[in-house]
């Protein structure tokens, strides 16, 4: 009997790590392919740009939802983190997020970090209402899902890679600053 009950845990704990280990794997290659597709998405709009990191930034509901790409000497994009568009860019300057670990973004020049449950927009230096932040939230996500939707619309009608529809004429309305 307890050769029997042996053999069953062995066998569960084998099954066990195996799960862990797959998960492990897939979760590896499912942030090796995202860092791919980014690193792609970034040569195709700015050629040969190298980029030193990729971080969360949160919407003031603290979901992550852009990406900030720093580059290497100089320069930054930030793209939604559900479509890759990109949002904003600049070659030549950076963000003010310097030695801030969670980093809130509200559209291009909102930048802001969270003091005490208020948000102080870095450009700025004010503080956000409650009022202000529910506006920007509410707004932010309507925006996210409009361009969630019609990139989704334009990848099942056109059967568009990720690639091509950045080449497309889409970017004209970037926000440059």
């Amino acid at each position: 009997m307890k050769k029997i009950f042996s053999t069953i845990v062995i066998i569960f704990l084998i099954c066990f790590l195996a799960t862990n280990i797959k998960l492990s794997a897939n979760n590896l290659y499912d942030e090796y392919e995202s860092k791919t597709i980014i690193q792609q998405v970034t040569e195709n709009l700015f050629g040969d740009v190298i980029i030193e990191s990729v971080e969360d930034l949160y919407n003031l509901d603290d979901s992550p939802d852009y990406l900030y790409v720093k580059f290497v000497d100089s320069g930054y994009a930030i793209y939604s983190s559900q479509t890759l568009d990109l949002l904003e860019y600049s070659l030549n300057s950076t963000l003010p997020y310097s030695g801030v670990n969670k980093k809130y973004y509200a559209g291009p020049a909102n930048y802001f970090i969270k003091i005490n449950n208020q948000y102080e927009n870095l450009t700025t230096k004010t503080f956000l209402s409650n009022d202000e932040k529910n506006t920007i939230v509410e707004q932010s996500k309507t925006v996210l899902l409009a361009a969630e939707t019609n990139t989704g619309k334009l990848r099942k009608s056109n059967n568009l890679s990720l690639s091509s529809k950045i080449n497309s004429k889409e970017n004209e309305n970037i926000m440059k600053t």
